[in-house]
């Protein structure tokens, strides 16, 4: 009989070989660096982000994003693009809604199409700083201990130079590891009074780990 398919297992060796690749790609980006001529610009964004499993996405929710653009030629008509960002994500259910806030480093490879457009793809790494459940009362309840800090994505777009100082793009970023850890504990509350008297643990796999999406529309400044 034909052995079923662990799609688990498949994942997280997909996502193996993208850390080998994305660290190949920090190291090469240092070594161009190191002998190309760096151009600098500001970035402010705006985003629309939610989170998905195999089986179910949620409302997007606005959020933003800004940050320093580092630009490395490689020759005319390629280039490395890195720098570091705010961004503010989440999601939107049910009158709730989720807000993680990350620092990125995005590593695309950039090529250009012509004077003005340009595409950009590669990975992008997160370092999770705030996650907090808010409600429409305006509560909040800080869950970033039932996060991963880390956060590994596929980032791709275009950019679009309107002059030499002056350029707007569009970004689609999806995530490629869940930002929960895959074991999570319930808390068991006492109806009476309120109180924890237990708990209860679950594992979360990685195939049904929520992940990050996020569609980003932005305004860069070239230094």
């Amino acid at each position: 009989m034909p052995q079923s398919i662990d799609h688990g297992r498949l994942h997280y060796a997909f996502v193996k070989q993208l850390k080998w690749l994305g660290l190949f790609l920090v190291i090469f980006g240092f070594a161009v660096a190191s002998y190309a001529q760096p151009g600098f610009a500001l970035k402010a964004a705006a985003n629309a982000s939610t989170v998905f499993t195999p089986d179910h996405i949620d409302h997007y929710l606005a959020g933003y994003n800004g940050g320093l653009v580092c630009d490395f030629p490689v020759s005319h008509k390629f280039f490395i693009s890195s720098g570091i960002f705010y961004s503010a994500k989440g999601n939107y259910a049910s009158a709730v809604f989720d807000r993680l806030c990350y620092f990125n480093l995005p590593l695309l490879a950039g090529y250009r199409m012509g004077n003005h457009l340009e595409i950009l793809l590669g990975p992008e790494f997160g370092y999770l700083v705030s996650a907090k459940v808010k409600s429409s009362d305006n509560s909040s309840l800080d869950f970033i201990d039932e996060c991963r800090r880390t956060e590994l994505a596929f980032n791709g777009g275009l950019r679009y130079k309107i002059n030499r100082k002056w350029a707007v793009d569009f970004s689609f970023v999806r995530g490629l590891t869940g930002f929960e850890k895959p074991e999570q504990t319930i808390y068991l509350l006492n109806p009476t009074n309120g109180m924890v008297q237990g708990t209860s643990s679950y594992h979360v796999s990685e195939r049904e780990n929520p992940k990050n999406q996020s569609l980003e529309l932005g305004v860069l400044f070239f230094l």
